[in-house]
């Protein structure tokens, strides 16, 4: 079994790994080759980590059949402590006992190409992982998803399920759902038509009823024709349906928690989750200090925000000079909707850059599953609203949406789609009020990271107008 080179950096560490201790097996590729007169320094990289493997080979063995991206394997080679220098240990060969083995590569690398710029690199789905940039943006996103396990689960108690991804329904009712075609004998009982899910949220309306809160992260499919750095048409939702927290306050109360909580394991672990520190990185990419400035503003509850709708609409006409899409006026409220270009002013301008909560929407704006208000406080009588929320983020627009569910069949029956009737049968069986909020992944990953591509945020994209080609 190989070691992999976290685990060696960390042994070094913790003074497990001395002078002279042999490593038995540990592999990689190549990333950098430094050759001088008598010796060649080699970066090894395994992509457990974003720092690399030094060794030393004397220049007289393989001077010839070494290259970038090559991959080696080390067999019974001696650990060297260097701490002097930048890196704390290398391997050196152990006289004759050292074995060391080279794949025969038909394609070496180019010195430079792990450093292309973006959108070339994005498209190279074969060989972008080895470039230290893209791996580490691969572990941060491993990191993250481990730190929302672990807060939905240790601090409110929310259980992990797995709805379906082949389902009938398409939950925003935009009919931008993926359609799937089969004959009959697959599945013989099936009338409706079949769609790759937009959202797991109505599964989940039914487990919560019966184990309280309960969360998904899944794969979510739109057939929007948006190909912008903010849009997928395969992307990953977390979602979550509580039976817990069952008013609109307590729901945002908890959405801003959450998300502080996560931010804030993210800033106690930022040595293992943020180690670009000494990459090369791309234009215009925020350096590590820039991004922990940023986590500490999203910790800090000053920075949160709560507005009205009908109160952001009339902010934005006092300002509408500023946009090139003029916002929604008062007589088009039910019909018109803010634009991601108003969602970014509300947040940066209006709110210096705060993390906002826009609330309680026109029923008209909005799916058919949200809930009613009774009474309209802030709003004109004619316009009815539901209880929801957007959470605006600075520079990106909406990042989470969720609302309470309607739990009076009578308000909800009218506006119930055909084949949703067992959406209504649920208010019941016993039906506790419930509500819940989805969560884009990506885009989450992209404000935390600074990233101007949601693209960079996982392995295989897939977005509107790319080639499907693996």
């Amino acid at each position: 079994m190989s070691t992999l080179i976290k685990q060696l950096y960390k042994d070094v560490q913790s003074n497990i790994l001395k002078d002279g201790t042999k490593i038995k097996s540990v592999n990689g590729y190549i990333s950098n080759i430094h050759r001088l007169k008598n010796f060649i320094f080699i970066d090894l990289m395994d992509g457990s980590i974003s720092t690399p493997l030094k060794i030393i080979i004397p220049s007289n063995q393989y001077n010839n059949n070494l290259f970038i991206g090559q991959s080696l394997s080390l067999h019974n080679w001696n650990c060297k402590l260097t701490p002097t220098r930048n890196h704390p240990f290398e391997l050196v060969q152990n006289l004759n006992q050292s074995h060391l083995q080279i794949s025969n590569d038909t394609t070496p690398f180019q010195p430079n190409e792990f450093n292309i710029n973006l959108s070339k690199l994005r498209n190279s789905s074969l060989t972008k992982f080895k470039n230290n940039y893209m791996n580490s943006i691969i572990r941060f996103r491993s990191s993250l998803q481990l730190a929302i396990f672990t807060t939905l689960n240790n601090n409110y108690n929310f259980i992990k399920v797995d709805p379906p991804i082949i389902t009938t329904n398409d939950t925003e009712g935009n009919n931008e759902t993926f359609k799937l075609y089969s004959d009959n004998e697959i599945f013989p009982l099936n009338k409706s038509p079949l769609n790759l899910t937009v959202s797991t949220q109505l599964h989940l309306e039914i487990l919560s009823q019966s184990l309280s809160n309960v969360f998904s992260l899944s794969p979510c499919f739109r057939a929007e024709r948006s190909d912008t750095g903010r849009h997928l048409t395969e992307f990953f939702m977390l979602e979550l349906e509580t039976t817990q927290f069952n008013t609109l306050d307590s729901l945002t109360t908890m959405t801003q928690d959450f998300i502080i909580s996560i931010v804030r394991q993210l800033l106690d672990n930022q040595k293992q989750l943020l180690d670009w520190n000494h990459l090369p990185l791309p234009i215009d990419t925020m350096s590590t200090q820039d991004i922990i400035q940023r986590w500490n503003r999203i910790i800090d509850s000053k920075n949160w925000h709560e507005i009205e709708y009908i109160d952001a609409i009339k902010q934005l006409n006092l300002n509408k000079s500023q946009f090139k899409t003029c916002p929604p006026t008062l007589e088009t409220i039910t019909t018109q909707n803010i634009t991601t270009e108003h969602e970014k002013w509300i947040s940066s301008t209006l709110f210096n850059n705060g993390f906002v909560f826009i609330k309680n929407y026109p029923k008209s704006l909005k799916p058919f599953y949200m809930k009613s208000n009774a009474t309209n406080t802030t709003t004109p009588t004619t316009i009815p609203t539901v209880q929801c929320f957007d959470l605006i983020f600075p520079e990106l627009g909406e990042i989470i949406g969720g609302s309470m569910r309607e739990d009076n069949l009578s308000i909800l029956k009218p506006s119930l789609p055909n084949d949703l009737n067992w959406y209504g049968e649920l208010r019941k069986s016993g039906y506790r009020t419930s509500g819940g909020f989805g969560l884009g992944l990506e885009r989450f990953i992209a404000y935390l990271l600074g990233l101007k591509n949601i693209k960079d945020t996982l392995p295989f994209y897939r977005s509107a107008k790319s080639k499907v080609t693996l």
